[in-house]
């Protein structure tokens, strides 16, 4: 069993350029529940718990803010796409972009289980009885041409 941890603000700071590193030291409302950075991680953490929660073979941390640790990096990145339309002057990179399709990659494997989750140290003990039963869209993600794509058009 592996101890499950919280998405902080450590986990975002090597994905930050110097611009971004300085509106999100100016955020409003920090520490608040209002806090933009909060709320950003609230919403990765979900999105992390959701794709987990769809494979019947993974486990959840009782603690509904906690994550594996082996998918941090995926919600920094989940969250960094959240914080670009909550923060003012916060806007990310050609490679931010790569990352986060990346990161988007990482939970459909989750959901499918091709990539493992560790099983939490305090699993949460009630079943969970209500499964939507359809297709989820992750994230709709418009698609960038570069100018070498377009080879003669």
């Amino acid at each position: 069993m592996t101890t499950w941890i919280s998405l902080s603000v450590d986990a975002l700071q090597p994905l930050l350029s110097p611009a971004q590193r300085e509106a999100f030291l100016v955020r409003p409302n920090q520490g608040s529940s209002s806090d933009p950075f909060i709320i950003a991680a609230q919403v990765a953490t979900q999105r992390i718990r959701e794709a987990i929660l769809n494979n019947p073979l993974n486990q959840l941390s009782e603690n509904t803010e906690h994550l594996p640790p082996e998918h941090l990096q995926t919600a920094a990145i989940l969250c960094l796409q959240s914080l670009e339309s909550r923060l003012l002057g916060f806007t990310l990179t050609e490679k931010h972009d790569d990352l986060i399709d990346q990161a988007l990659d990482r939970l459909i494997a989750i959901s499918r289980g091709d990539l493992p989750v560790s099983i939490p140290d305090n699993p949460r003990t009630t079943p969970f009885t209500s499964r939507s039963v359809g297709v989820a869209l992750l994230s709709y993600r418009k698609k960038k041409i570069k100018s070498d794509e377009l080879s003669g058009l």
